[in-house]
């Protein structure tokens, strides 16, 4: 019932399912997982955090896990720490694309400017492209170009995402992409 309800992202009755699972099985890893996720997803970082160490703890390889850490410590603003856990878990598992997506995202979009790094996200972006185009991938792209001040090809990347998410009906997407595009055509970036 919690995954049901998190899938609808009724994430606070989620998580009273999730709890209950885990009262009855402390160590039932996945109910830990999804209960982390809706929390974060609640706007309760540190309780999040709290989860995700503990199935990162016992389940060191669990990299659902790994990434929902260095997410919460984004959404704490602990950028530099969240940079540093996408970096080293970019470099423990290259097969897993999720963690130089995210350690990219940051660099291209970070609050804080002394993590960020436009050209370092390029480099990563370049090299994840080679692997396969995706939305995300493409507005990671924009918000890099327009990190390094190319906001006309920002605008022109971001134009066509928003052209594949409408015909998509990804609405919610459509308003993020829309957001963004408004910025890149006055030359401002996105964080």
């Amino acid at each position: 019932l919690g995954v049901i309800l998190q899938s609808r992202g009724q994430h606070r009755e989620a998580t009273e399912h999730f709890q209950a699972a885990l009262r009855q099985r402390p160590d039932y890893a996945a109910a830990r997982l999804r209960l982390a996720s809706s929390l974060r997803r609640l706007g309760k970082p540190d309780e999040a955090l709290e989860q995700y160490q503990s199935v990162i703890t016992s389940n060191p390889d669990n990299s659902e896990a790994d990434v929902g850490y260095a997410m919460t410590l984004v959404q704490l603003g602990r950028y530099d720490e969240a940079a540093k856990r996408f970096a080293e878990e970019m470099r423990v598992h290259p097969e897993q694309p999720q963690f130089a997506h995210g350690l990219a995202r940051l660099l291209a979009a970070a609050p804080d400017a002394r993590v960020r790094n436009g050209q370092r996200a390029m480099t990563i972006v370049q090299g994840l492209i080679k692997q396969g185009r995706t939305l995300e991938l493409g507005e990671t792209m924009a918000m890099t170009l327009a990190e390094l001040g190319e906001y006309q090809r920002a605008a022109a990347v971001q134009r066509d995402l928003l052209k594949a998410a409408e015909g998509s009906g990804l609405q919610s997407v459509v308003q993020r992409l829309s957001a963004n595009l408004k910025l890149y055509e006055q030359g401002r970036p996105c964080r």
